[in-house]
């Protein structure tokens, strides 16, 4: 599901402007950038996208997924419904392996949650769950039989249920648009702000995130381009480490019941999340994004000591049509 596959690395509604800067510009003209949601109605965009992960855990693994969509924003009498469909994958070889694409595609798009956005961009819900959770429905019947879906439904019911789709949906817009949304940032200048979110290791685990932003540059929309009609904003945000490390303990404490798993901790742990948008600073309609989280640390079993990491980098590039 496309959500999940590329959902954001943390949703952020924080108020932009009202966080004072770390450090801004000492001399010269304050450049003063002010973003602002203004998405026309009947705005159309082909997507293109791709996720690389390397894992490293004694041996190497990487993944890499690339799909192409359209992404549609109309009038609704709420705000705008934003809509993801016509879905494209690489193209594989033979007819039928073409035909099992397709299929894919057409039920990606069909279970990909149109969202729905105030006037001012703010994201409100998203629309129509029951046809998602309809399709979801179907195609794991088709794949395991009425029997082997009943043992299943319950949990789907759980990981597909409506807050955790609105949660997937509402992390991708809120990091690419909706905490942008009515910010006055000094060009250069390095905002600071502290946050609680989640270890990747440990969703159950919720620990304070230091984050910095700034607008890096006046850059053009188009890649390569000479014109200034686009910013970058740059985001990045940790963890702070000693409230790692004191999560880190009191949860290996609570596994010696486990066999076998009293011998098992994390030494270190480290993680880094960083997001670079190049968007319409009038507008907030994104042109390309960059998504990246690393999770790295040391993990000691018994006597033994292995590094583990795990590098994930999502890519949007926006082409609009209107």
């Amino acid at each position: 599901m496309m959500q999940q596959l590329f959902a954001a690395t943390c949703a952020l509604t924080c108020a932009c402007a009202a966080i004072a800067p770390a450090s801004a510009q000492e001399t010269g003209p304050v450049d003063t950038v002010r973003l602002r949601f203004a998405w026309p109605a009947g705005t159309v965009a082909r997507v293109q996208t791709t996720r690389f992960r390397e894992t490293i855990n004694e041996t190497a693994d990487t993944m890499v997924v690339s799909a192409d969509y359209r992404l549609q924003a109309d009038s609704h009498p709420e705000g705008l419904l934003v809509s993801y469909d016509d879905f494209r994958f690489p193209s594989a070889v033979g007819d039928s392996a073409a035909s099992a694409m397709e299929t894919v595609a057409q039920r990606a798009a069909a279970m990909v949650p149109k969202l729905i956005v105030a006037p001012d961009g703010s994201f409100l819900r998203i629309h129509d769950v029951a046809s998602i959770r309809a399709g979801l429905d179907s195609m794991f019947v088709e794949l395991m039989g009425e029997d082997g879906m009943a043992a299943m439904r319950e949990m789907l019911n759980t990981v597909m249920s409506e807050d955790a789709l609105t949660v997937m949906a509402a992390e991708e817009w809120n990091a690419i648009v909706g905490m942008w949304i009515d910010a006055d940032l000094e060009l250069g200048a390095v905002y600071q702000y502290e946050d609680q979110a989640p270890l990747p290791v440990l969703p159950d685990v919720v620990v304070p995130m230091l984050a910095e932003f700034m607008v890096e540059d006046r850059t053009s929309c188009v890649e390569g381009g000479s014109d200034t009609d686009c910013v970058t904003l740059h985001f990045v945000s940790w963890p702070d480490p000693d409230s790692v490390n004191v999560a880190i303990r009191r949860f290996f404490e609570t596994l010696p019941a486990i066999p076998g798993a009293d011998n098992i901790s994390f030494e270190e742990l480290d993680v880094e999340n960083e997001m670079i948008i190049v968007t319409e600073p009038g507008t907030l309609r994104p042109h390309r994004v960059q998504i990246s989280k690393l999770v790295s640390g040391v993990v000691k079993a018994g006597d033994e000591r292995g590094e583990v990491s795990q590098f994930d980098v999502r890519t949007y590039h926006y082409t609009y049509a209107r």
